[in-house]
C-alpha cells in the first residue's frame, strides 16, 4: 500500500494529539530513520491546519512532507512536531533535519537547540523581509540550510555553497484539492484569474486585465482556491506583502494553471526566476501590457508547452530539494 502525504500526516496528527510523551518517546529510540523535527508556532498541532483560515498553524508542514518522501513514497523519515514552549530539558532529542518558523524563534534560542539535539539540516522557515542576517552565524554550524525567501546580498546573506532556496509551495489546505486529475488546460473556462487583496497597484493592474474575458476576479474559500486554479489557464501572480514570491503561483502550477509573475523591477526579476536551483519556468512580466499580450497572443501549442514545464519544474526541484539533503546526511 503506498502511504502517501495525507496518510503520514492524518497519523501523525492522530499520534500527536492523543499522547505526544509516546510520539517523542518512539522519535528517541534508535533506528534507521532519518529524524526530522518540527517547531510549532503554536501549542496545537502543525499537521492540521484550520481550514477556515489563510494562515494555519504552519502552512508549510505538509509540503515539507511531501518533497522529503516524494508523497510518501519514500518513508525513510520520521517526523515529530513539538509545541511552542516545549521544555526540551526534560528530554534528550537528537535530530537530523530541525525546521522552524523565524517568527516565532529567536537566534539564540536555534542556536542553543542546536548545541543540544546536533542537526546536520536546517529548514529556516519565514523571515519574509528579510531582516535576519544574524542567523547566518548559526548556518554555518550545520552542513546544509534550506531557507524561505531570498535575499542574497541586500540584506547580509552571502553566496554560501550550503544555502539553498526552499520554495513557499502550497497551504495545507490546499493540498488536499490537488491531488485529482486537473482539468484539460483547453476546456478550462477563464483565460486568467486572481484571488487576494485587491489593494495598492493591484487596483488599476485588476483593472486593466479586466478587458480579457472571461475571467476569474473575487475573494474564495480556501477550497474554492484550488477549483478556480483548475478552471483557469493563466494565473495573474503580483508581488506579496513584501516579495515577489507567494504561494499563489506554486498553487497554479499544481493545479495546470501558468502563472503570470509580475516585477516592475529587471534585476529584482531575474534574481528571483534564478533563484532556486532549477530556474521557474513560469512567465514573468514587466507591466500589464506584456501580461496581456500573453494572454492573448499565445499559442494553446505553447501553453500545453508550458503547461508541461510547470509539472516538470515542480516534480524536478523536489527531487533536487530531497536529493541534497540526503547527500548531506550521507557526507
Amino acid at each position: 500500500m503506498n502511504h502517501n502525504t495525507l496518510h503520514i500526516v492524518d497519523n501523525l496528527y492522530n499520534q500527536e494529539n492523543t499522547n505526544l510523551d509516546k510520539s517523542i518517546k518512539y522519535f528517541c529510540e534508535k533506528n534507521e530513520k532519518i529524524k526530522f523535527l518540527f517547531l510549532r508556532s503554536e501549542t496545537r498541532s502543525s499537521w492540521m491546519t484550520d481550514t477556515q483560515k489563510l494562515w494555519g498553524p504552519d502552512i508549510e508542514s505538509e509540503y515539507i512532507i511531501d518533497i522529503l518522501t516524494n508523497d510518501g513514497e519514500f518513508t525513510n523519515f520520521q517526523f515529530l512536531s513539538l509545541p511552542k514552549n516545549y521544555n526540551f530539558s526534560k528530554s534528550l532529542i537528537k535530530c537530523h533535519i530541525l525546521a522552524y518558523s523565524s517568527n516565532i524563534y529567536s537566534m539564540d534560542f536555534i542556536n542553543k537547540l542546536i548545541q543540544r539535539l546536533q542537526p546536520e539540516v536546517l529548514l529556516h522557515l519565514s523571515d519574509e523581509r528579510g531582516k535576519r542576517p544574524q542567523f547566518l552565524t548559526i548556518f554555518e554550524k550545520v552542513k546544509l540550510v534550506y531557507r524561505q525567501y531570498n535575499y542574497t546580498n541586500k540584506h547580509g546573506f552571502p553566496d554560501k555553497y550550503f544555502i539553498k532556496y526552499l520554495p513557499l509551495g502550497y497551504h495545507s489546505w490546499g493540498k488536499k484539492y490537488i491531488r485529482n486529475n486537473t482539468l484539460d488546460i483547453e476546456s478550462r473556462k477563464f483565460k486568467w484569474c486572481f484571488s487576494g487583496s485587491i489593494k495598492n497597484n493591484r487596483i488599476s493592474q485588476i483593472e486593466q486585465l479586466s478587458i480579457i474575458k472571461p475571467h476569474f476576479q473575487g475573494k474564495t474559500l480556501p477550497f474554492e482556491t484550488t477549483q478556480m486554479f483548475q478552471n483557469s489557464i493563466f494565473a495573474f501572480c503580483p508581488q506579496g506583502n513584501s516579495n515577489m514570491e507567494c504561494s499563489r503561483m506554486y498553487e497554479a502550477m499544481y493545479n495546470g494553471c501558468i502563472p503570470i509573475i509580475l516585477c516592475p523591477n529587471t534585476i529584482s526579476l531575474k534574481h528571483f526566476k534564478n533563484s532556486f536551483e532549477i530556474p521557474l519556468p513560469c512567465y514573468f512580466s514587466l507591466n500589464i501590457q506584456d501580461i496581456i499580450n500573453i494572454i492573448q497572443n499565445t499559442s494553446m501549442e505553447n501553453i500545453k508547452k508550458k503547461q508541461s514545464e510547470c509539472f516538470l519544474w515542480l516534480k524536478n526541484i523536489s527531487e533536487s530539494i530531497r536529493n541534497n539533503i540526503l547527500s548531506s546526511l550521507k557526507n
